[in-house]
């Protein structure tokens, strides 16, 4: 819960990055990098916050709920391989997708399959096979090979024609 400021409730929050660009500029002086449009790049920031200001969400109701906004001051910045922040940055996806879900009244069945491979499977992140290790792809294996043993039945034959 975020505390009241001025006795007016805190319902949102913001940040703002001032400068973030200046941080990677001795970076790219001494690595220099060109980029193609679409490519995606990881950048890491260190930051330190500068100033908190508070804001009204309506700015027509100054007096009304108020968004807290921290402005974070670059200490330094590097780009980074996205395999390193991969895992953070999915799991960060998933709580924000669940939770745009929660205020739209959608709520998840719980499985089983809650560990990483399962989350991948649901996500359709191996949907150009079968991956190994994923108990839902597992079961997938299971259910073909099944059907490959079970004899294939011949609609529409005639009796006793060979």
């Amino acid at each position: 819960m975020l505390e009241p400021f001025e006795g007016n409730p805190v319902t949102e929050v913001g940040i703002e990055i001032p400068g973030a660009a200046g941080g990677l500029r001795d970076a790219m002086k001494i690595d220099p990098e060109q980029f193609r449009q679409g490519d995606q790049v990881y950048v890491v920031l260190h930051c330190d916050v500068t100033k908190i200001r508070f804001e009204p969400v309506d700015k027509e109701d100054p007096t009304g709920p108020q968004r807290r906004v921290h402005v974070f001051g670059v200490e330094g910045a590097t780009m980074v391989d996205g395999d390193l922040v991969r895992t953070q940055l999915d799991e960060q996806a998933d709580r924000i997708l669940k939770a745009k879900e929660a205020e739209r009244g959608i709520s998840r069945l719980p499985y089983d399959d809650e560990g990483e491979f399962g989350l991948a499977h649901a996500r359709g992140e191996h949907h150009d096979g079968l991956a190994e290790g994923c108990p839902v792809c597992d079961l997938e294996r299971v259910a073909v090979a099944a059907e490959a043993e079970e004899p294939t039945p011949i609609k529409g034959r005639k009796r006793g024609v060979s």
